[in-house]
């Protein structure tokens, strides 16, 4: 997420982050194995298993790393894709669905294992993730959702009314019933990714601020990327790691993702009887809504609402007004004493299929984007993903599916059309709510 004037001083994470990165200016030429374009979680998690096998790698940052969405989302990592097992299955075979589904499943292992072996210092904590259904129709989405992962062994259950209450300190009447999955936790976002950087560089890697590529074009079997600030870079491999932030670097890819503005709100820390009655088992949590709300406790304490459900995509007072709304309407007497004191908003990238794409337009372009609002977990594993298919892993290990790179028909009219679709949107959820379907 990016503060709301572009300013990294804006959020919660950059206020309280420990992690350093060691980066350096970007001056005159090189010539090196690997080129990883965006500092953030995809791009260091493919750079930190490159340099860990061995692997000459550098990685430019138009800002830093972590500047812009990994370091300042929700910092909830969450397991699994928008589409359950069984649609994996349908869509990609039962062979190469069920390892994906696997793979999936694991991605929140993933992250906590670096934290764990890299001795990164971001506040991690597993908990759980609590997934809250609003409507008739959600609550059978949940009941199918999790009866497909108990299949394949994954810690999960199903949650009554009276359960989900109790687990989130919402009011009864406001969700059907939710599952849990015990496999989804928390970060400090901007300090893990701030940690992937540290210990990318410990193994080799150089990391460059403030290096914006400029152009990326073919020199004989490899690639030349230039800087805005007049450096160049020769490498085999390149990896676009932009995400929201692509521009015209690879033809056609800015076009297959829509950028969207969600929003983050913490609160001041939450005094005692506020900690007893939000959230008083530490999950993490967000609900089905077409436009989500999600909300978790900070490290310290604090009430953290994200998404263009649980924000809109307001700015200011306005955010915080609306922060507050949606405080009273999840924690009814308890959400309205709760005091705001950060607020930012940022793009995210959707796709048109609701799944992270992996593309290679040429040889030795490597392309990792589109998390759709589920960027920690799922970008350090196709970060990974990009690292395994450069070394050479065999096709086996290899789960996450190369697709080739398609624009969105009528692009230019997906900005507004979604802008109109939230509202719309917004509106559906009440009435099937109201209808009770």
């Amino acid at each position: 997420m990016d503060g709301m004037s572009e300013a990294a001083g804006e959020s919660f994470w950059a206020a309280t982050a420990t992690g350093h990165a060691p980066t350096e200016r970007l001056e005159g030429h090189l010539d090196t194995d690997i080129a990883v374009i965006g500092g953030g979680v995809t791009g260091l998690c493919a750079a930190l298993h490159l340099a860990e096998a061995g692997r000459e790698v550098v990685v430019i940052d138009a800002e830093a790393p972590g500047w812009g969405a990994s370091g300042r989302a929700g910092g909830e990592v969450l397991p699994g894709l928008k589409i359950d097992p069984e649609t994996m299955v349908s869509r990609f075979g039962e062979m190469e669905g069920e390892r994906l589904a696997e793979w999936a499943g694991g991605i929140t292992d993933l992250v906590f294992s670096l934290v764990e072996r890299h001795g990164i210092d971001c506040h991690a904590r597993r908990t759980g993730w609590v997934q809250a259904a609003y409507t008739k129709g959600e609550m059978k989405t949940l009941e199918a959702r999790c009866r497909q992962w108990q299949a394949r062994g994954a810690p999960v259950k199903l949650l009554d009314r009276e359960e989900t209450a109790r687990c989130l300190g919402t009011p009864p009447e406001l969700y059907l019933g939710a599952w849990l999955d015990g496999r989804g936790g928390a970060i400090h976002p901007l300090d893990y990714t701030l940690g992937l950087a540290a210990a990318a560089a410990r193994h080799g890697a150089r990391l460059f601020r403030k290096a914006p590529a400029r152009t990326l074009t073919h020199e004989g079997s490899a690639w030349r990327i230039t800087t805005d600030n007049g450096g160049s870079i020769k490498v085999r491999h390149v990896v676009v790691a932009t995400n929201a932030y692509t521009g015209d670097l690879v033809p056609g890819l800015s076009r297959s993702i829509v950028p969207m503005r969600a929003s983050q709100a913490v609160s001041a820390p939450l005094d005692a009887a506020q900690r007893e009655a939000i959230l008083p088992a530490g999950h993490v949590a967000s609900d089905r809504r077409r436009v989500l709300i999600s909300f978790r406790l900070s490290h310290d304490g604090r009430l953290i609402l994200g998404g263009p459900g649980g924000t809109g995509q307001a700015k200011g007072e306005a955010l915080f007004a609306k922060a507050s709304e949606t405080a009273v309407e999840l924690f009814g007497a308890a959400g309205e004493g709760v005091r705001w004191a950060y607020g930012w908003s940022g793009q995210i990238a959707l796709t048109r299929d609701f799944l992270p794409h992996l593309h290679e337009p040429e040889t030795g372009l490597h392309v990792a984007l589109g998390y759709n609002g589920r960027g920690l977990a799922l970008a350090s594993a196709l970060g990974k993903e990009v690292a395994d298919r450069i070394a050479g892993g065999s096709p086996e290990a290899l789960a996450f599916p190369v697709s080739r790179l398609k624009p969105i028909p009528l692009h230019a009219a997906s900005e507004p059309a979604l802008a109109v679709g939230q509202r719309v949107m917004g509106l559906l959820d009440q009435m099937e709510r109201r209808l009770g379907i």
